[in-house]
């Protein structure tokens, strides 16, 4: 299949989306849009906002001709031991409404597990080592945006801050997709 560009996207409410194109080269990255809600038991909630979603989708996939060798790269979510009922239950659902959306655009569309996208980024593999709790999601989410900013030097500022995680994630799904297709992971 030959790629014009490559959206990669880390789901979830602190997600974000990447545009990629064929080269490599980062286009543009944002956050996953989001929209304050109130639940049927009267509780306030921060959710997916499914249009502003599909708007963004939409104008990156126009950026990059309509569907013509576009590829979006969903990372794939699953349940961990220990989660919370509704914690398993919002992430499946922010999952389901990418794949809809990804099916819906008419694009080519995939799913990759989080070990396989990391395999392509040194020291992502492992990072957090035995740290628990907190200072261990810290580590994670900071080995990944550094592996950001040396990998889009250019773009260095969408990655500085510690909740910049989403947008480095996306950014590296990118370019683990791209990569793949051409080339063997890097040794960690």
């Amino acid at each position: 299949m030959n790629v014009s560009h490559v959206l990669g996207i880390d789901p979830g409410l602190s997600g974000a989306i990447a545009l990629l194109t064929r080269d490599g080269e980062l286009f543009d990255v944002t956050d996953m849009p989001t929209r304050k809600t109130v639940t049927a038991a009267g509780k306030k909630a921060t959710v997916i906002d499914v249009s502003a979603l599909a708007e963004t989708l939409n104008d990156y996939i126009d950026h990059a001709d309509r569907a013509r060798d576009a590829v979006i790269v969903i990372e794939q979510q699953s349940t961990r031991p220990g989660l919370a009922a509704g914690s398993v239950f919002k992430t499946g659902y922010g999952y389901g409404v990418l794949v809809g959306l990804a099916e819906a655009s008419g694009c080519h569309w995939s799913t990759i597990r989080p070990q396989q996208w990391k395999e392509w980024h040194p020291g992502l593999i492992g990072a957090g080592g035995d740290l628990k709790g907190h200072k261990r999601t810290a580590a994670i989410k900071t080995a990944s945006r550094q592996a950001a900013m040396a990998r889009f030097p250019y773009h260095a500022d969408a990655f500085w801050r510690l909740r910049d995680d989403g947008r480095a994630e996306a950014a590296l799904v990118g370019d683990a997709y791209l990569r793949s297709l051409t080339a063997r992971p890097v040794a960690a």
